[in-house]
C-alpha cells in the first residue's frame, strides 16, 4: 500500500519537472543488484544509466547495453544489444537480464534504485561509489 502511495504522488509530481527520465530524478550513475524478489541476486550485476538515456548492464559473462527513456517512473530497455560470452553463471545473469527487460517500473529513493517486473518481482540496487 505505502509502495502504490509513493508511486501515485510521483506520478503527479513529474508532470511539474522537465526531465522525466530516471536519471533525471537522481537514478544517473552505476548501481549494484543487493536483492531481487527478496533474496541475494544468484550472480553480480552492474547497471549504469547514463544521462542521455543509455544503459549499461555487466553481468558476470557478458555486458548489455540498451536505452531507457520512458518518463519516470515508468522503466523499459530498448535497442538492447549484448555480447555473448559463456561462463559458469551464464543461466544466471540470463535470468537477471530477463528481469530487468520485463521491467515496467522504477523508483529512485536517495542511494537506492527499486526497479519492478510487470509480476511484482523487485530488484533493488544500491548505489556504487568509486
Amino acid at each position: 500500500m505505502r509502495r502504490a502511495l509513493l508511486l501515485a504522488a510521483s506520478l503527479g509530481l513529474t508532470g511539474c519537472q522537465g526531465d522525466q527520465t530516471v536519471t533525471g530524478h537522481g537514478g544517473a550513475g552505476a548501481w549494484e543488484l543487493t536483492l531481487i524478489a527478496g533474496a541475494a541476486p544468484p550472480a553480480s550485476l552492474t547497471m549504469r544509466l547514463l544521462d542521455d538515456g543509455a544503459v549499461e548492464i555487466s553481468g558476470p559473462c557478458n555486458t548489455m547495453r540498451a536505452r531507457q527513456t520512458a518518463p519516470y517512473p515508468w522503466f523499459h530497455l530498448t535497442d538492447a544489444v549484448q555480447t555473448e560470452r559463456a561462463c559458469a553463471a551464464l543461466e544466471q545473469e540470463e535470468r537477471l537480464f530477463d528481469a530487468l527487460a520485463a521491467a515496467s517500473l522504477v523508483e529512485v529513493a536517495g542511494d537506492v534504485l527499486i526497479i519492478t517486473t510487470s509480476s511484482g518481482k523487485e530488484m533493488v540496487l544500491e548505489a556504487r561509489r568509486p
